[in-house]
C-alpha cells in the first residue's frame, strides 16, 4: 500500500522519529505528520526539555496557542495515559515537530520539544517554541484549556463505535494510508500505533518524495 501523506495532508506525524519524544506529524504510509516527522532518524535527536509551574490543560492549551501564533498549529494530539500526558505533532512544507507533555503534579508540567527539517535538528526553532509555550502557560492571560473546535476524533479501529485515541486538525496535511473499509483512512500516530479516521483523500500536495493530503469528512 503505498504512502498518501496528509496533515501535512497538512497533517505528518512526527512518529516514528519523534515517537519517543512524541514528535512529527507524519503517518505512515503514512509515516510524517505535518511539520512533524514520524521518521526514524527523528528519534534520534535529543529533545528541547524543560519543566514548568503549570498544570497539564494549560501547558496544552499553551501549546496551541503558541503554535498558531507562529503560524503552525497542532496536527494530531494523542492522549499518553501510561504517563498522563500527551503527544503533539504539527508541521509545514518545512519543519516536522513533537510536542510531548507529561503531569508531573497537578501543578508542573514537563515538556520536551523536537524539531527538524529533513535530516537535521532545528534546535534554535525548538527553543523558540519553549520559550513560547513557557510565557503563555505561565501568564495569566494565557488560555487554560486546550480549543478542540476544528477537530475530529481518531479511532483505534475503523468503526464508528471504536475506542477513540486521538485527534486530528481536519485541515490539516498528513500522511494518510487507504484501508480495505470503504470511508476510513489510516494514519500513524505519533506513539507510532494506527489509528483511523472516517474521511476521504483531497488532492495530494507534494513534499519531498511523498504526498501529504487534507482529509474530508466522507
Amino acid at each position: 500500500m503505498g504512502r498518501v501523506k496528509h496533515p501535512l495532508l497538512t497533517f505528518a506525524l512526527l512518529s516514528g522519529a519523534l515517537a519517543g519524544l512524541g514528535g512529527c506529524t507524519a503517518l505512515a504510509p503514512l509515516a510524517a505528520i505535518p511539520g512533524v516527522v514520524v521518521e526514524g532518524a527523528v528519534s534520534l535527536f535529543r529533545a528541547e526539555e524543560e519543566g514548568l509551574p503549570a498544570s497539564l490543560p494549560k501547558t496544552l492549551a499553551a501549546v496551541q496557542q503558541g503554535l498558531r501564533r507562529m503560524e503552525l498549529d497542532v496536527d494530531i494530539l494523542e492522549p499518553d495515559r501510561k504517563k498522563d500526558g500527551y503527544r503533539i505533532a504539527f508541521g509545514n512544507e518545512r519543519l516536522d515537530g513533537l510536542i510531548k507533555l507529561k503531569r508531573q503534579t497537578p501543578r508542573l508540567t514537563t515538556v520536551a520539544v523536537r524539531v527538524r527539517r529533513g535530516a537535521l535538528r532545528e534546535e534554535a526553532v525548538e527553543k523558540a517554541i519553549m520559550k513560547m509555550v513557557r510565557d503563555l502557560a505561565t501568564s495569566r492571560h494565557g488560555r487554560r484549556r486546550f480549543d478542540f473546535r476544528g477537530y475530529r476524533y481518531i479511532h483505534r479501529k475503523p468503526e464508528l463505535k471504536s475506542e477513540r485515541i486521538g485527534w486530528y486538525r481536519a485541515r490539516a496535511r498528513l500522511e494518510l494510508a487507504k484501508t480495505r473499509r470503504a470511508g476510513w483512512l489510516r494514519l500513524r500516530m505519533p506513539s507510532m500505533q494506527w489509528g483511523y479516521i472516517k474521511a476521504r483523500m483531497t488532492t495530494p500536495v507534494k513534499r519531498g518524495k511523498h504526498h501529504r493530503h487534507s482529509p474530508r469528512k466522507s
